[in-house]
């Protein structure tokens, strides 16, 4: 049986950690930090939907694949930290209706994607489904 495609691949600037997002006594105000890459993010979400003709919000759950350009430094990092702020750049560019609706998500370090970029891949949740077995 044949894998389904994902169904939205592109590339994205790499994002700020989740510990860099807000800011203020309540942690409520996007921090500048945060407020650039969102604008600078928008702009590989405009050419992945134009290359998608008639592309919807999707509305149904599914997987999340995040893939990390590998920094030169070595320095540790949490792969982790850094889903929270592409989840809620896919809400509020209206790839997803809610960000709730990506129910299991992948987040590595790999080398073939270029330092400094994330390619994120939202894919059918079947298609992300593993056995432990």
């Amino acid at each position: 049986m044949a894998q389904a495609p994902p169904i939205l691949a592109f590339k994205v600037c790499f994002p700020p950690s989740v510990n860099c997002l807000y800011t203020g006594k309540d942690r409520r105000r996007k921090s500048d930090a945060y407020e650039k890459w969102c604008r600078e993010a928008w702009s590989f979400i405009a050419a992945a939907r134009a290359d998608l003709p008639g592309f919807q919000t999707i509305t149904e759950p599914v997987g999340a694949w995040y893939r990390h350009g590998e920094f030169s430094d070595k320095r540790v990092r949490d792969a982790e930290n850094y889903a929270k702020a592409l989840s809620d750049l896919l809400k509020e560019e209206r790839i997803l209706k809610d960000d709730s609706l990506i129910r299991c998500s992948i987040n590595e370090w790999v080398d073939d994607v270029e330092q400094g970029y994330t390619e994120v891949v939202i894919v059918p949740l079947a298609r992300m489904r593993i056995s432990i077995v």
